[in-house]
């Protein structure tokens, strides 16, 4: 089963700006662990959260690392 954070970073990996009431949707959490969550992702900085207009999107360098492609 994925993690709560991993489906967040998921649903983020677009890099555009979403809802919050829409990620605590899909993710299906209580608004307090979605906020506990968030938390813990915007002070590692994998993701930016804009609270005064209750939005967040991945960080641009956490985007570009999941979104890589190895060559071997």
């Amino acid at each position: 089963m994925t993690s709560k954070m991993a489906q967040i970073l998921e649903i983020l990996g677009d890099g555009k700006w979403h809802p919050l009431s829409e990620l605590q949707e899909e993710v299906g959490v209580s608004n307090e662990r979605m906020l506990e969550i968030l938390g813990f992702l915007s002070k590692y900085e994998f993701m930016k959260v804009d609270y005064v207009n209750e939005k967040a999107k991945i960080a641009r360098n956490v985007r570009d690392f999941l979104t890589q492609r190895t060559i071997l």
